[in-house]
């Protein structure tokens, strides 16, 4: 058994090796959106620019890594500290 996923009322359980490795909380009605930041790290590593735009990351809070990379994408400072 690699991997499985339980799924109840209000999130889906994603587990390997009898592991819980992750939570997502489940959309209770069609307008909800739930953007996960995290999941838009590999385009974001092809086209860094692509940030400031990005429906997904506007909605939301970002974590602070992501809003100092885009005020650096936003203003096209070049910047190898992180």
């Amino acid at each position: 058994m690699a991997g499985y996923q339980k799924v109840s009322p209000f999130h889906m359980d994603i587990y390997h090796e009898g592991n819980l490795i992750y939570r997502h909380k489940k959309a209770l009605y069609q307008s909800d959106h739930q953007y996960i930041p995290e999941h838009y790290l590999k385009i974001l590593e092809r086209k860094p620019r692509a940030i400031i735009n990005a429906a997904p990351l506007k909605g939301g809070v970002l974590p602070h890594e992501l809003s100092e990379f885009m005020s650096f994408a936003s203003t096209g400072i070049k910047t190898t500290s992180w």
